[in-house]
């Protein structure tokens, strides 16, 4: 636990950087960079599983796809960004994969691949999309994204403390033995705490839509929704026989050990704010 501790100070310490250096470009950049390592590692469990996915075709095409996304919403067309994005890219990838692969092995190919894709950079893209959300200002939509990455990551953290403490519960013994009922609360209850403490300690970069009411209730929806992302990372994994998904984090494991939680809490933050702000 002391590693993974030190790692997420540290890991946070670089987004902090990141965004004061670079500021959304920086941030983009980072859901960049761990968007391609999680959709590379989840093609790799994928193939543990008799899955031939496409990687370097799936991870090239699912960057191309972010930054299509990212570049779309940044010239003030964000109501259109993703689906534009999606239409250019998904048929590409479809054909691409389709046409280096005999019929009989179409199944094992396009399916994984398209899981990758669709499991990974067109989730992590809603972040994007928060970053360069086109009604409030530039600082307020980066903040937006870093309060979902916040409030679900610390949904883990709430967890990890409380479960490992209190924990007596299994939550879902067949896909994370350690996971717990009492931990599972807690996560919830440290994500909404933070999400209803950001605001406060950065009320210039807040959005004025954003009252402690819908802090609260958000922070208890994504935190929730935080685990079911969680669970879905460690059934890919207990499936593929593995712990982690990789080694690259210390303490960690892999960029998809680190963004499981993200994948569903991107599109129901995103979907949300964009409705009530």
């Amino acid at each position: 636990m002391k590693q993974r501790i030190i790692t997420t100070i540290v890991l946070w310490l670089v987004i902090i950087g990141m965004l004061t250096l670079f500021r959304i470009y920086g941030g983009l950049a980072l859901i960049l960079l761990l968007s391609g390592l999680a959709q590379y590692e989840t093609y790799g469990l994928l193939s543990r599983t008799g899955g031939e996915p496409r990687r370097v075709e799936g991870v090239v095409l699912g960057s191309i796809f972010m930054i299509l996304v990212a570049g779309i919403s940044l010239c003030g067309y964000g109501a259109v960004a993703y689906p534009a994005a999606l239409g250019i890219i998904l048929p590409i990838l479809v054909t691409v994969v389709m046409l280096q692969t005999p019929v009989h092995q179409l199944a094992r190919r396009l399916f994984p691949t398209l899981t990758g894709f669709l499991l990974v950079p067109a989730c992590l893209a809603f972040f994007a999309l928060l970053s360069t959300l086109p009604t409030v200002e530039p600082a307020q939509g980066l903040f937006l994204a870093v309060w979902v990455v916040a409030v679900a990551k610390f949904s883990d953290v709430g967890a990890l403390l409380i479960g490992s403490r209190i924990g007596r519960r299994p939550l879902a013994p067949a896909y994370s033995p350690k996971k717990t009922i009492e931990g599972a609360l807690g996560g919830v209850a440290t994500s909404a705490l933070v999400g209803c403490l950001l605001p406060i300690l950065f009320p210039s970069l807040a959005p004025e839509g954003m009252s402690f009411i819908l802090c609260l209730f958000l922070g208890i929806i994504l935190g929730a929704v935080a685990i079911i992302s969680d669970l879905l990372g460690s059934a890919m994994k207990r499936i593929a026989n593995v712990k982690d998904s990789g080694t690259k984090i210390p303490g960690i494991g892999g960029g998809l050990d680190l963004v499981d939680s993200l994948l569903f809490t991107g599109p129901l933050g995103y979907a949300v704010l964009v409705l009530v702000l």
